[in-house]
């Protein structure tokens, strides 16, 4: 489902930017989505996650955005504000698109939006002279049509049987913020701009109503705890710490090298640096909108650093950024003399950045091609896929719930088509805290109870991310080695010590497989009738 997916998406985006920039900014946007890495992971075949959408919703709005030129049109009307009005609502489309999919990933990207439009405007201030005029409506468009999109996919999903304060996810208070939000970058650039004709009284009236609107979000969660946003219980809190993408950058060029990560590292700080020189010495006309994709890109890549999570956040807003770029070289006068130097420009920039992920890839596909190699990735999915089979053939008829670690149950499930106990996704919570205490249970009878108590069927231990000592940590932080030794996750796999009641299903890993690819597993059905 993946591949349609991401076509879909690259044709969309293409086709957009095209009519907005021209076929070349277009065709680099749609081979974008296939090049920048950021971007195409999320669309990686069998990967069964959400951070494909996250990123589709995250470039149409960035896209969006930067055509909307943060509301200040030519003041000679060459670029009518209509362009710039439908521009903001394209943007709100696809930043509610992305509420709806993760608001937790797309509300901080979409505080970015003004708080970018601030900086450039201050930045340009100057410079701006009479040829820009502001057009608050292209803000209250965005506002607007954002969280009127956001307001249409949480009653789509939740009404009227599920309405309710979980904070977690896309929430009319989120709607009403974006718009508030919206309403007072209306106000508050003219004012940044040294152009505030209606004076301080109108900004001030528009921040008494809309501030309360903005920060009431963040009210909520801090007056409702954990009965409204369950990222903030502990557990949740200390599992975040045991995900790979929860974890900081150079923790993880530590752990997987530097071949992994060299991009957000050493390329992006370079290309970053070489924008800064353009808003610098560059077109006058082109400061503000560089500016307006740079700040954002950098703030969230800044954020990368602490989490890598949001490094994934920063990839659509380097695509435009990238786009951005690639349009101010082409319209110097160096650019203009021959036909063939636009193209090269737009050429030689996806080579720069996207060149090498590209070979990588590649590369990895001649492997598979002409030697019959099985990377790493497919080698995990060949596994998962043959324990599913094995455990639905074991139990045809009725439900099956699978215990197993986070990462493998996920897999193994949804090969299976069957429920699963514990996931690393916070809706799960109670069911991770369930699996959590299955594996940290100190005695069999102990385990055979929750077991029981949880309606568990099938146990699958994966020596390759078994996450028992994880489990035993988030029960208790002060856990002794001793004591991971003693749960019952790790006598099952660590010792072989097998309770009577689980009754095995052998299976033997595939032969040939990746050297960094641990193929014991152990699975088991419960039988408490066996003898």
């Amino acid at each position: 489902e993946n591949l349609p997916l991401l076509a879909l998406f690259a044709l969309v985006f293409a086709a957009w930017t095209a009519r907005r920039g021209g076929w070349l900014a277009g065709a680099l946007v749609g081979v974008a989505l296939v090049a920048h890495r950021g971007v195409y992971e999320g669309f990686w075949p069998g990967y069964a996650d959400h951070h494909g959408l996250i990123a589709a919703g995250i470039l149409g709005m960035a896209l969006g955005a930067f055509w909307m030129r943060g509301g200040w049109v030519e003041a000679d009307g060459r670029t009518p504000a209509t362009g710039a009005v439908t521009a903001a609502r394209w943007s709100g489309c696809w930043g509610g698109f992305g509420m709806w999919i993760s608001a937790a990933s797309l509300a901080p990207v979409l505080a970015l939006v003004p708080l970018a439009a601030g900086v450039a405007t201050w930045l340009a201030r100057r410079g701006a002279g009479a040829r820009w005029r502001f057009e608050p409506r292209v803000w209250r468009a965005w506002g607007r049509t954002g969280a009127l999109t956001s307001l249409a996919f949480y009653l789509l999903e939740y009404f009227p049987h599920h309405l309710g304060w979980r904070l977690e996810v896309n929430h009319p208070l989120y709607a009403l913020a974006w718009w508030a939000g919206a309403e007072l970058t209306a106000r508050l650039l003219p004012w940044i701009a040294g152009r505030n004709e209606t004076g301080g009284r109108a900004l001030a009236c528009t921040a008494l109503w809309t501030v309360p609107l903005i920060v009431a979000p963040a009210i909520a969660i801090q007056l409702g705890g954990t009965r409204v946003f369950l990222l903030r219980d502990p557990f949740l809190v200390g599992l975040h710490r045991t995900i790979t993408e929860f974890l900081p950058l150079f923790v993880r060029v530590r752990i997987e090298g530097l071949g992994s990560h060299y991009e957000s590292v050493l390329l992006y700080p370079l290309f970053y640096l070489l924008v800064a020189a353009l808003i610098r010495w560059g077109r006058s006309e082109g400061r503000f909108g560089l500016t307006f994709m740079l700040v954002p890109t950098v703030l969230l890549h800044a954020l990368g650093l602490w989490q890598t999570r949001w490094g994934m956040s920063a990839a659509p807003f380097q695509v435009v950024l990238l786009m951005a770029v690639v349009h101010e070289l082409r319209a110097t006068v160096w650019a203009g003399v021959a036909r063939w130097r636009r193209p090269a420009i737009v050429a030689v920039a996806g080579l720069a950045l996207f060149g090498w992920p590209v070979a990588v890839r590649a590369l990895d596909a001649a492997k598979v091609e002409y030697y019959r190699a099985v990377l790493p990735g497919d080698a995990r999915q060949i596994i998962y896929r043959e324990v599913a089979e094995m455990i639905r053939e074991s139990q045809p008829q009725g439900d099956v719930v699978l215990f197993a670690s986070p990462n493998t149950s996920v897999n193994v499930a949804f090969f299976g088509d069957f429920k699963t106990l514990g996931t690393l996704y916070w809706e799960n919570v109670d069911g991770l805290k369930a699996a959590a205490e299955i594996s940290s249970a100190r005695t069999e009878e102990e385990a055979a109870r929750l077991i029981q108590k949880y309606g568990v069927t099938h146990l699958a231990f994966f020596k390759d991310s078994n996450y028992i000592a994880e489990y035993a940590q988030l029960l208790d932080a002060k856990a002794t080695e001793a004591e991971l030794k003693a749960t019952f996750g790790y006598r099952v796999l660590g010792e072989r010590v097998v309770p009577l009641w689980l009754e095995p299903l052998p299976y033997a890993a595939p032969k040939g497989l990746p050297k960094d690819v641990d193929p014991e597993v152990l699975v088991f059905r419960v039988n408490f009738q066996q003898t």
